[in-house]
């Protein structure tokens, strides 16, 4: 995806505009359809209630601009610069950004459908009571990003890097990032569903108290991330790399930790009831009053994480590296002593019943 070539037609036969300049004026009811603007500046506007459909803006400068109402569809824009933009209650679809520059700009009560950006600049956006639905952002720098309330609807990022965005009191539905870096991010009172971080890298990103239900942070890296007190619940952090991260009672049942690499992670009193700790290597958790009841550890490193503190039952530690000081702790597997179970009672020859407990077949050795 980095190397698609974005392309921007514009209208068959529109009216061109060329190295002109717009300043000062308020423009009420502004009607403007199918025009071509190449290298023009706008700047001290104020349109109200205006309509744009179907125009195209070439390396065009955009400073101090207004917009009251009105809507815009259709429109794509490419080098340009917008800065200072200010808009109210705007209904905008179908809009086209590439190698474009954003600085202070105000998005407020907007409606806006299908918005595509790629390759473009963004510095101090702000976004209030946005209803944004089919974003897709791609290989974008984004810095001071402040989205509150509003919502957010089947947004796709990729290749983007995030810095200090925040996003408060937004229902966000259907979020996939890939390939994104995100560093001092905040998740703040955040409801929704389908979150996605593929192969991305967060630093020092907030994600505490949030419902995360089957979010999927696959083959991500997150260094000194807050998710305690986290809905968590079969969340899915197979082969990812955590460092640092704070799990404090957060909610993991039936999570997939399968193949990661946990570093130092704070996961003091999480419920990990079911969850998948499968191959995954544990170094200097925190594991106090973890409930890992019925949890698979299989074949995991335990070495320097002790589980003397934590909730055990029916817990499948079969072949995990243990501390000498767990390793009483090292149950017969549960599923294998149902197998073996199972041939004791229906091995074939005649069955003979003594006082003594037989010894286990060890058949489940060979399944």
């Amino acid at each position: 995806m980095s190397e698609l070539e974005y392309t921007t037609i514009p209208p068959k036969e529109p009216r061109r505009i060329v190295g002109k300049h717009f300043k000062g004026r308020t423009l009420n009811k502004l009607a403007l359809s199918k025009v071509y603007f190449i290298d023009c500046s706008f700047s001290d506007l104020v349109i109200n209630n205006g309509s744009i459909r179907d125009c195209h803006f070439e390396n065009c400068r955009f400073s101090q601009i207004k917009m009251q109402a009105g809507n815009v569809e259709n429109c794509s824009f490419r080098y340009n610069r917008l800065h200072h933009i200010n808009a109210d209650q705007l209904s905008a679809s179908q809009l086209s950004y590439v190698e474009s520059e954003w600085r202070q700009c105000t998005l407020s009560r907007c409606q806006i459908e299908s918005w595509m950006l790629a390759n473009c600049q963004m510095e101090h956006v702000y976004w209030q009571a946005l209803q944004l639905s089919y974003l897709t952002v791609a290989n974008t720098p984004i810095a001071e990003l402040q989205m509150i309330d509003g919502s957010l609807q089947d947004a796709s990022w990729y290749g983007c890097t995030l810095s200090q965005a925040d996003w408060q009191r937004v229902r966000i539905s259907r979020q996939v990032m890939g390939c994104c870096t995100l560093d001092q991010c905040h998740y703040q009172q955040i409801s929704g569903d389908t979150l996605v971080w593929s192969s991305c890298e967060l630093t020092q990103t907030d994600l505490h108290k949030l419902p995360l239900e089957n979010a999927s942070f696959h083959k991500t890296r997150l260094k000194a991330c807050r998710l305690n007190n986290s809905n968590l619940r079969s969340a899915q952090f197979g082969e990812a790399t955590l460092d640092h991260c704070d799990f404090t009672q957060a909610k993991l049942q039936g999570a997939c930790f399968s193949d990661a690499k946990l570093h130092a992670c704070n996961l003091n009193a999480a419920d990990l009831q079911q969850a998948s700790l499968l191959r995954a290597q544990l170094e200097l958790c925190d594991l106090t009053q973890a409930n890992l009841s019925r949890a698979d550890l299989r074949s995991c490193d335990l070495r320097t994480s002790s589980l003397q503190a934590s909730k055990i039952h029916s817990t499948r530690l079969h072949g995990a590296q243990l501390q000498t000081l767990d390793t009483p702790l090292t149950l017969p597997d549960p599923l294998l002593m149902q197998i073996d179970s199972w041939y004791d009672r229906h091995q074939p020859g005649p069955q003979t019943r003594t006082a003594l407990s037989p010894m286990p077949s060890g058949a489940s050795r060979y399944v």
